[in-house]
């Protein structure tokens, strides 16, 4: 099919990856044949979505981009097949109750978040004036806090897409100028370049599995074997 895909998570309760389909407005599955499984939630969205991830509960988080701290209509949706409220839309400020219609909420002008795998707060990067930011998001309280990174992204220009957690609770991100990869530790907000070639991309999208091991990376100070 014609799929323009972005906003995925995956979860591992299916081992699927969700995925929003920008050419027809849908949704897609993804299993680990690659096949591409169409489903309908009860609320369709009315806007292009082009940032998302997934919690460990199978709540499916998705939003447009907006100026920091704007309002943005958030779609959170629920895939846990046993939950009562499959396929459901759901307020996260509210228990998860179903809903009818997406809430506002404040957002972040980054160009991807990604679900912590504890405390289920929401981390992306972001660059306004030249300076790297850590942007962190609870979904529950709708409150965002800034801060400033040191490292390799202390100073940048650039839009971070594919961003991802491992199960160190490591935050990595995708540099859509340069197509370097980063990681950022969310305690210190220390940045760290670990990719040395890349290729520029601002279509890309990130997703991960946290309960896997942690994502191995040569940062050339690891003996030569």
């Amino acid at each position: 099919g014609n799929y323009r895909v972005n906003a995925a998570g995956y979860y591992q309760n299916t081992q699927l990856i969700y995925a929003y389909d920008g050419n027809n407005n849908t949704f897609i599955a993804i299993g680990n044949n690659a096949k591409h499984i169409g489903f309908k939630f009860a609320v369709n969205p009315t806007a292009s979505l082009n940032k998302g991830d997934i919690d460990v509960n199978g709540k499916y988080y998705l939003r447009q981009s907006f100026a920091n701290n704007q309002q943005t209509t958030y779609y959170c949706y629920d895939v846990n097949p046993k939950s009562p409220t499959y396929l459901r839309l759901v307020n996260p400020a509210n228990n998860f109750a179903a809903i009818n219609t997406p809430i506002q909420r404040a957002a972040t002008n980054n160009a991807d978040f990604a679900i912590h795998p504890t405390n289920q707060k929401h981390y992306g990067i972001y660059a306004p004036n030249n300076v790297g930011y850590l942007s962190i998001y609870d979904p529950i309280t709708n409150v965002i806090s800034n801060h400033a990174l040191t490292g390799s992204l202390a100073t940048t220009s650039s839009g971070f897409g594919g961003a991802f957690f491992d199960a160190d609770a490591n935050l990595y991100a995708f540099d859509n100028n340069t197509g370097l990869f980063h990681r950022i530790n969310i305690t210190t907000y220390e940045s760290i370049r670990i990719s040395n070639t890349g290729t520029p991309n601002g279509g890309n999208d990130g997703a991960s599995c946290t309960a896997v091991a942690s994502f191995d990376t040569d940062l050339g100070d690891a003996p030569d074997t």
